[in-house]
Formats: C-alpha cells, structure tokens, sequence
C-alpha cells in the first residue's frame, strides 16, 4: 500500500511539475518539487526507500525534459547526501529539511547551466541570473513545510 502511494504522489509531481506549476511563474521561475519531495522523504524515512524514490522521480523529471539523465542521477546523489546528513542532524526536521532545500538549489541550477552549457545566460546578465536562482530557493523554501505535511500525512507519519 505504501508504493502504491508513492507511485500516486509520483504521478501527481510529473502532473504538478509539467502542468500546473508552470502556470504559477515567480519572477521567472518555477518550483522544483521533484527536488523538495526527494528531501523530505529522506529526512523523514530511514531506509531505502527515499533512495529508490528519488531515482524514480529524476527518471520522470528526465523523461518530461531535456539532458543526459542530470536528474536521474542528481536526484539519487541527493538522496544519498541528505541520508548522510541525516544520520549526523540531531535537530529539527524541518529545520534540516529548509536547509537542505535553501543549500541544494542553487548548487542543482548551477550545475544544470554548467551541465547544459547555457553559460551564456550567465555572461549576458549574471545580476539576474543570480536573481533567478535567489527567487527559485525562495520558492522552493516556501513550498517545502507544504510538501512536508503532505508526505506526513501521506506516510502516516504525523
């Protein structure tokens, strides 16, 4: 029954991230909450699972854009790293997750423009490049408590 959640909420980030959420555009960007989800399910589930789920999801996210499987395999090393740091946090859940959230970001988008070579928008205007990844952790950051909840409740866990 579990997967079986999973794989619904799985379905219902391609949705929300290929259809609805580019409707909702915030000073130019758009939430990754392929990338949120992947960072409170590790936070919150001690296993394996969160591993596996991430690969899946940067599968999706791969499958629905453009790149040699960046996803697929940032997505899985997120996983993995925020396991670690989990393992080593004796704080705040929530905490741990915004921070995780506020630093992968902006390091996932730089490595998406040096992945993909669009160093141009870089050189052409890096005050609002430096803007774009500034509103996009800010975005993110906002939507990761709702994420969190969602996923509680999802997993029976609150």
């Amino acid at each position: 029954m579990r997967w079986l959640k999973l794989s619904l909420y799985l379905l219902g980030l391609v949705i929300c991230q290929t259809v609805l959420l580019p409707q909702l555009i915030f000073f130019g960007v758009i939430p990754d909450v392929f990338l949120i989800s992947i960072i409170v399910f590790t936070v919150i589930d001690h296993g394996v699972e969160p591993i596996f789920f991430a690969f899946l999801a940067g599968f999706f996210q791969d499958l629905s854009a453009v790149g040699p499987y960046f996803y697929t395999m940032s997505r899985t090393l997120v996983a993995g790293g925020a396991a670690m740091v989990r393992q080593s946090f004796l704080g705040d859940e929530q905490a741990l997750i915004l921070a995780l959230v506020a630093f992968l970001t902006p390091l996932l988008l730089v490595g998406q423009i040096i992945l993909f070579g669009i160093g141009g928008e870089i050189s052409r205007s890096p005050v609002a490049f430096s803007f774009k990844i500034i509103a996009a952790t800010i975005y993110n950051l906002f939507l990761a408590p709702l994420i969190l909840f969602l996923l509680r409740r999802m997993l029976n866990e609150e």
